[in-house]
């Protein structure tokens, strides 16, 4: 579990809850609470017709991110053409003269 949520301090508190409800999300701390969960699970799917059921569990543990760096405009400018690649440019006038 801790592998698939990508917990990088290796701390994992599983919360619930049923997609589309507004309630809050309930802890998922052992074996009881899971089998209540799988209870409510199973009777939301019993009484569904024609809505989607799903469970969504998260970690509750908060992660640690990095700030990212400030783009700049350097950063949305796209580096000049070279001679790198000639084939695309072949490519790109070939598709220009069919058009």
């Amino acid at each position: 579990v801790v592998a698939y949520l990508d917990s990088t301090t290796g701390e994992v508190q599983l919360m619930y809850k049923f997609a589309g409800n507004t309630n809050r999300a309930t802890h998922l701390n052992d074996a009881e609470a899971f089998s209540i969960a799988m209870d409510q699970l199973c009777h939301k799917v019993s009484n569904a017709r024609t809505r989607v059921v799903a469970l969504e569990v998260k970690n509750a543990v908060k992660q640690i991110t990095t700030k990212l760096k400030k783009r700049t405009h350097e950063d949305d400018v796209p580096l000049a053409s070279s001679d790198k690649h000639p084939t695309q440019l072949k490519a790109y006038k070939q598709l220009k003269s069919q058009i």
